[in-house]
Formats: structure tokens, sequence, C-alpha cells
């Protein structure tokens, strides 16, 4: 393969390999909240 091919796809597999770790945080992120809420939600109640 060419230097210039390998070097596409490393970053493609980077980039892909970047955007499921963000899609991971914000998704964690969303279920820290949600449970923070609940909580705040129970104690209130």
């Amino acid at each position: 393969m060419s230097t210039k091919v390998v070097a596409l796809f490393a970053a493609l597999l980077l980039t892909t390999v970047e955007y499921l770790v963000f899609e991971y945080d914000a998704q964690q992120r969303v279920v820290q909240y949600r449970a923070e809420a609940t909580g705040a939600v129970a104690e209130r109640g």
C-alpha cells in the first residue's frame, strides 16, 4: 500500500474513535444529570 493510503486510513480511524469517545462521554453526562435530577426530586418529595 502507498503511504498516502495508510495515512488516510489512520486519519479516518482516529476520527471515528474520537467521535465515539465524545458520544460516550456525552451519554454518560446525560445519565449522571438524570441521576442527580432524580435524586434531587426524591429528596424534595
